[in-house]
């Protein structure tokens, strides 16, 4: 992030104000950075890290890294790019529109490119659910994933995340049941509080993408601006 220089034509107290609104904004942007990782990584994404080219594009347009988080993802092997815009920026017609178009022009770059609302992002208690799963999941043992399918299959396709922590043998069935579903075996509804009723059910083979769960869909390729 670069400083706002002060000069004769940009007032000391009016920059300070400007730099101080711009490292807010980078704080903003890496927050939802980080909350769309483990959104994503829950849903089964593995996360590339910043993407640095669309990161840089949308920079060049005058949206840089305190106005939007743009992270990359290998998701069902597809890589794309989730770009996040802060409030204040999607707040502002013109940039909110600014930030859809650029992601329709990354196709000319090869880039699949996803602009998400913030508030989506940080929906409730959605948000908090994911991020409890990535911060506590472990890696499943073998046989945990067919013992989770016996369970689920005894019970009409469906058990609830009590009778199948139960099921597995061994320490953290918890923590191995999120495993399952960041690597996108399992699928639990994040859209109630997560607690031993919570349904757990097998990943539909339709679902393509994470993307598909969450309900983002990328914009039609674009290749002027």
């Amino acid at each position: 992030m670069s400083a706002l220089p002060c000069s004769d034509t940009v007032h000391p107290v009016r920059a300070r104000s400007l730099d101080w609104r711009r490292r807010r904004g980078y704080r903003n942007a890496c927050r939802l950075g980080r909350q769309v990782s483990s959104l994503a990584e829950t849903f089964g994404a593995v996360c590339l890290g910043p993407d640095d080219f669309v990161g840089s594009l949308y920079c060049r347009s005058g949206l840089g890294d305190d106005a939007v988080a743009a992270v990359r993802f290998d998701a069902s092997g597809r890589t794309s790019t989730i770009v996040v815009p802060t409030l204040r920026t999607w707040h502002r017609p013109h940039l909110r529109a600014l930030a859809n178009r650029l992601a329709s022009v990354s196709y000319a770059y090869g880039r699949i490119v996803l602009v998400v609302p913030p508030a989506e992002v940080r929906r409730q208690p959605r948000l908090d659910n994911a991020e409890r799963i990535v911060g506590s999941m472990r890696p499943p043992a073998a046989g945990d994933l067919a013992t989770l399918a016996r369970c689920a299959a005894a019970r009409g396709d469906v058990a609830d995340l009590a009778t199948c922590a139960a099921a597995l043998p061994g320490p953290h069935a918890l923590e191995r049941i999120f495993g399952l579903m960041a690597g996108g075996h399992l699928s639990i509804d994040l859209d109630a509080a997560l607690g031993p009723r919570s349904i757990v059910r097998l990943r539909a083979s339709c679902w393509s993408t994470p993307w598909e769960v969450l309900g983002w869909q990328p914009p039609s390729p674009d290749r002027s601006i």
